[in-house]
């Protein structure tokens, strides 16, 4: 299967799937989301991955991540004075 991330997260969303499997020119893709809030948590953004096993047996992954991801409020050992969750 030779897709890019932009046309499964199309594919995805054309089935009104948000998060889950769906079958792909015969090949079962996931989609899985992950929330990070921003330093501030006013606002968030999500990380986007598609995985399937190819025709070989690998396991493929395509992700958007986060733009929050690297933040102060989502990192453990930093995460200092920034309020709760």
């Amino acid at each position: 299967m030779e897709k890019t991330f932009d046309e499964l997260n199309q594919i995805f969303w054309d089935a009104s799937i948000k998060r889950g499997a769906l079958e792909v020119d015969g090949t079962k893709v996931t989609k899985s989301l992950a929330r990070y809030p921003s330093n501030s948590g006013k606002s968030y953004d999500w990380e986007v991955s598609f995985s399937w096993i190819d025709v070989d047996g690998k396991p493929r992954s395509l992700t958007k991540e986060s733009r929050f991801k690297d933040n102060r409020r989502n990192d453990a050992d930093r995460n200092w004075g920034l309020g709760p969750e």
